[in-house]
């Protein structure tokens, strides 16, 4: 029931996805996203050298204030550094692959609550940038929970609108077969 009166909601809001759907907004939002993940990626790779195997990514999965902070110490100054300009290249990063990925949704399969999950998605990443902005700042601070939440639910959301929309679209196609 709950479920239903969600989508329901979700179907209601225009999503503003449809104005994102036509090939050369897609196009240019996917080439923005790409673009910026490049410095996003650069300043992740050299954590990866400073002892964090999936470069910024082991902050986010990391839920617990002593395992943050090791890892902060671990990286030095140098290392939050490039973790700081990694969150906030992340940030135009976000919205570039929302807005991408929510058009994308809306062109393939034309369905308002897939649209969305991406820009949820966008939005608990900001949410989490912040947080892990609020850690490098304050490392002993109680930011690594909230953020390790936010980035679970971001990458939850993710992987739930990439299997819905492979699943509509295997499903459309075996239709149209």
């Amino acid at each position: 029931m709950a479920l239903s009166s969600l989508t329901s909601l979700f179907s209601t809001i225009r999503s503003p996805a449809s104005r994102l759907a036509g090939w050369p907004v897609l196009l240019l939002l996917g080439l923005a996203a790409l673009g910026l993940s490049i410095p996003v990626y650069r300043h992740s790779g050299v954590l990866m050298d400073l002892g964090a195997p999936l470069g910024i990514l082991s902050l986010q999965l990391t839920c617990s204030a002593h395992s943050a902070g090791e890892m902060l110490a671990a990286w030095g100054i140098a290392g939050m550094h490039h973790a700081r300009l990694s969150l906030l290249w992340d940030c135009p990063y976000a919205i570039a692959y929302g807005l991408a990925l929510s058009g994308l949704a809306w062109r393939l399969a034309h369905r308002a609550v897939l649209a969305w999950l991406p820009l949820l998605a966008a939005g608990l990443d900001l949410l989490e940038n912040a947080c892990h902005l609020m850690l490098l700042s304050a490392p002993a601070g109680p930011w690594a929970l909230p953020a390790c939440l936010f980035a679970l639910a971001k990458w939850g959301l993710l992987g739930c609108w990439f299997l819905a929309l492979v699943w509509l679209l295997l499903v459309g196609h075996r239709r149209s077969v």
